[in-house]
């Protein structure tokens, strides 16, 4: 519908500045304006009229908002009625009203706009807004169209909450963590009230409408996340003069700490209350500007009072002993002259006639003028306290007794226990000696006979009798190693050490041995195993050694099975972190296996699975002990699994840190490597990925021809299941170069022979291959003698000396050894040895005769024994190096040879100015590598 214009006049009081305007009832103006007036409405409207047409200019003017509510409020227009202040930006707040009316049959609306006397809407300006805005009050106001207590309660109450004209504050708003541009009604907050609450809610409102009680309560309403928060809500209804009800206003705050605080002490004050109930604990409390006392039931039981709970002072201590109410006195008249605290404890007579013990504190307090007016306090009952403090004292005083007696006995039987320890460990260190002595000559001259021209029956006995006296020694040294861990004097070494090699060594050690009894030896080893450790390495190798040496002991092949051997070295990476490694290795053998109960007490010393074990395998049973115990020092455990028939399987989880060492670049770093031949394919990954690591580029190659082998510097053949004349075929026919360097992986037993036959050749056995292998491949010509070449594992198996006499090192000059030795055979036997190994000496038989021998002669090495008659091998280290210091000469090597191999002993001969160490049984071929090491070192001598 639209409207034509109408020249209408417009009323305008001047009186009281307010206009009157027609206006359809969908908001198109219908009167004409004046353009030169001042009044508000008429330069809002003109403005408006400039900007846009006149459709709906009434809603442009005041807002749609209240647009709307001028609408509902008049019934659609239907009825007179006014809305709250309206503001119109920039010209202020004004008051609203309209009444129907016809303009040419047509429906209109005639609209009064009154300047307004209250500040209303979002710019409330008053200073009590303003304070309240400060305070973190929120702000509330209704206006009412019609006076609601003409209507029901019920009804009023629909009418409040549906009510359109009201205001919130933007601080309440924010309170209630409602958007400030979002209009809300009181339905809105009750949608959100506490179900509890509601009721509340209602009969406050209507009873502040219809019986001017005062608006004032507490409720919970939930917020945005439907958390529930106290609020208080305040406010008070505002009539006319004659009485009709205009409007509410009110106020909103947030309690919900206070709320919770009250909550918290009161619960404190309950929990308090409970507490001194069940504890029997009384309360009492003394004024004293009255000189009145309270106290409670608790009080009356404890102090025996049967009066009231107010009384004198006298009332509440007339039973206590009188010299305790003197000091009661005293202690309170104390307290209130320096404001502190009162503590006393008295005796208080009970109905029995009997005296039981009470503890009274109190404190003084003050008022609000500082003034002394009050004491509070607790008694409590300590009759029991007393009694057993009495009792306590008396048990603590037979506990002592009882513990000095006690611990006396225990230092007795301490020092008793060291005492057998030291004793013990003295007489093993003293039967070590005496044991290693003639063993020493049994070993030296066995060793000296297996040198001369034997046949072979007799190398055969020799080597018999050789390998009985070398046990009967590694079983001394067990029951040595066992008794310094029992004794607590074992110490570890942590030093670098390289897995692959220590793991190279043990297995090169058994691969004799494990082929004399047709025992295949297996090894695995994980890629991912860090290339140093800290660790002993001395000890580890002694756990492998051991582990190793049972599995190939207890398996053999016979008709029904082949016996095996598997060895694997891994990284645990669950178990790991950062640079600590768990490193696991696992022994496993398919030979005579054990059951439940003897696993369980298989690490006990000098145990084994049963006697005939013993008598068929031989051994002490002190190995594995000895091993747990080192795990166990190393930070590490073992874990067994067997089954009688099946075999058994060790493990040995040790955490070891990985360190750096520096160490020389691989020989192939940068070196382009083919992998030709046949190998199972995990295997053959392993090896790519193990000489990748050692900085190689790695190929596998298939197709092999003079264009496909042509680019690389070095080629590994993989002849594992190829025979001797095969694999002899397959050299001769590989289509390389002089200047390409061949590396055969085959197996052990073809080594020596096709090395005789090409020995520019490098040969890896591959029954076991192990990484550190891999790491001495080199580009050099010749053979590398590693622990792999079958020169090296001849060494390891035989460790013999040359059987041909040496004899260059002996000439008519004067010797270069001193020998102090006191006992004539082992004299006899280490002259025969170094005259075997090509050397001369003089023999002193004690340490005085090696000192004067030594100041009258120059020798480039002394060996002495170091317990001897007169001046052991200690003193004389010592008188050498003091002669030396004395006479401005270079020191001379002293090399100890001593039966002695107990804890200490090494540091003690490096403490007295000794050089090295060498322990009895002698061998030739160590006692060669001893001379060898320090004799050409003073060859200026």
């Amino acid at each position: 519908m639209s409207y034509e214009k109408q020249t209408i006049p417009v009323r305008y009081d001047q009186k009281d500045e307010t206009i009157c305007l027609l206006f359809s009832y969908h908001g198109n103006l219908l009167s004409d304006v004046p353009t030169d007036t001042s009044h508000p409405i008429y330069q809002a409207l003109n403005l408006q009229l400039e900007n846009s047409v006149d459709a709906n200019l009434l809603s442009d003017l005041i807002g749609y908002e209240n647009f709307e509510k001028l609408r509902q409020a008049s019934w659609n227009f239907g009825k007179p009625c006014s809305i709250p202040p309206c503001f119109i930006e920039h010209y202020g707040n004004w008051d609203i009203s309209c009444y129907p009316t016809k303009l040419n049959d047509t429906a209109s609306i005639l609209v009064n706009f009154t300047p307004s006397s209250i500040t209303t809407g979002t710019q409330l300006k008053n200073s009590f807004q303003i304070a309240a805005d400060a305070t973190g009050i929120g702000v509330w106001d209704i206006r009412f169209i019609d006076d609601p207590r003409s209507l029901t309660e019920s009804e009023c109450f629909t009418n409040l909450l549906d009510n359109h004209f009201i205001f919130f504050s933007q601080v309440a708003k924010q309170i209630l963590g409602i958007e400030i541009n979002k209009p809300i009604t009181w339905r809105t907050i009750w949608d959100r009230i506490h179900p509890d609450d509601q009721v509340t809610f209602e009969q406050f409102f209507t009873a502040n409408i219809f019986y001017d009680i005062r608006l004032n309560f507490d409720c919970r309403i939930a917020d945005m996340q439907n958390q529930y928060k106290w609020y208080t809500i305040r406010g008070q209804t505002l009539t006319d003069q004659s009485g009709l009800l205009l409007r509410m206003s009110g106020s909103l705050i947030e309690c919900t700490e206070q709320k919770e605080m009250i909550h918290s002490v009161v619960e404190a004050e309950n929990t308090k209350k409970l507490a001194l109930e069940a504890s029997g604990i009384g309360v009492w409390t003394g004024n004293l500007d009255s000189g009145y006392w309270q106290w409670d039931n608790n009080v009356k039981r404890i102090m025996n009072i049967e009066s009231a709970s107010v009384g004198k002072l006298q009332d509440w201590t007339q039973y206590i002993h009188p010299d305790d109410f003197i000091e009661l006195k005293k202690g309170l008249n104390q307290a209130i002259a320096e404001l502190g605290q009162l503590s006393v404890e008295v005796r208080v007579k009970d109905k029995t006639r009997q005296y039981k013990y009470v503890h009274i504190k109190g404190n003084v307090t003050t008022d609000v003028i500082s003034k002394v007016n009050r004491i509070d306090g607790i008694c409590h009952d300590t009759t029991a306290h007393r009694i057993a403090e009495k009792r306590m004292s008396e048990l603590n005083e037979a506990l002592e007794k009882t513990v000095k007696k006690r611990t006396m006995e225990l230092i007795q039987a301490r020092d008793l226990a060291e005492s057998g320890s030291m004793a013990k460990s003295n007489f093993l260190a003293m039967m070590s000696h005496e044991i290693r002595t003639p063993m020493n000559g049994v070993i030296g001259a066995l060793d000296l006979v297996e040198n001369t021209p034997l046949n072979a029956e007799q190398n055969d006995l020799i080597e018999t009798a050789k390998t009985s006296a070398l046990n009967l020694v590694d079983i001394l040294n067990d029951i040595l190693d066992l008794n310094k861990i029992e004794a607590g004097k074992m110490e570890l070494e942590f030093i670098p050490v390289s897995i692959s090699a220590t793991v190279d060594n043990v297995i090169n050690m058994f691969t004799a041995i494990s082929e004399s009894k047709n025992v295949e030896l297996r090894l695995e080893e994980d890629n991912a195993l860090p290339d140093w450790v800290n660790t002993d390495p001395v000890r580890l190798r002694q756990i492998l050694i051991n582990f190793i040496s049972n599995a190939v002991k207890f398996s053999s092949t016979n008709n029904e099975k082949k016996g095996i051997v598997s060895v694997t070295a891994k990284v645990d990476q669950q178990h790991s972190l950062g640079q600590q490694k768990s490193i696991v290795f696992t022994v496993s053998d398919n030979g005579i296996g054990m059951d439940k109960k003897t696993v369980e007490r298989l690490f006990t010393p000098f145990t084994q699975a049963e006697a005939s074990t013993t008598r068929k395998y031989g051994g002490t049973g002190l190995g594995l002990a000895i091993c747990a115990r080192l795990c166990e020092m190393l930070g590490g455990q073992i874990e067994v699994q067997s089954e009688v028939g099946e075999g058994s399987t060790f493990t040995i989880r040790l955490p070891l840190w990985e360190t750096s060492h520096d160490s020389d670049l691989s020989a192939i770093f940068g070196v382009n490597v083919a992998i030709i031949g046949a190998l199972e394919e995990n295997k053959v990954q392993w090896l790519k990925t193990r000489l990748e690591q050692l900085n190689a580029d790695v190929s596998i190659v298939s197709n092999i021809t003079n264009d496909t082998l042509s680019d690389y510097e070095m080629i590994i053949l993989l002849a594992t299941g190829q025979n001797e004349s095969e694999i002899d075929k397959e050299l001769s026919d590989l289509p390389v170069t002089e200047a390409q360097k061949i590396v055969l992986v085959c197996p052990r037993q073809f080594k020596q022979s096709l090395w005789a036959k090409h020995p520019s050749i490098q040969i890896l056995a591959n029954n076991p291959l192990t990484r550190y292998s891999l790491e001495k491949i080199n580009m050099k010509d010749t053979q590398v003698i590693t622990e792999n070449t079958p020169h090296h594992t001849e060494k390891i198996v035989n460790k013999a000396v040359d059987k041909t006499p040496i004899a260059e090192n002996l000439t008519n000059s004067p010797s270069t050894i001193l020998l102090v030795e006191d006992n004539p055979l082992n004299q006899k036997l280490l002259l025969k040895q170094l005259s075997v190994i090509g050397y001369s000496a003089d023999v002193a038989s004690d340490g005085e005769i090696g000192l004067q021998l030594f100041s009258e002669n120059q020798y480039k090495i002394v060996f002495t024994d170091c317990h001897m008659p007169k001046m052991d091998g200690y003193t004389l280290s010592k008188n050498i190096r003091a002669f030396e210091k004395e006479h401005n000469t270079a020191p001379v090597p002293i090399i100890a040879i001593t039966g002695a191999a107990m804890t200490g002993d090494k540091e003690k001969c490096i403490e007295s100015g000794m050089s090295d160490f060498l322990s009895k049984p002698i061998e030739t071929h160590k006692l060669k590598e001893m001379v060898e090491k320090w004799h050409e070192r003073n060859s200026d001598l």
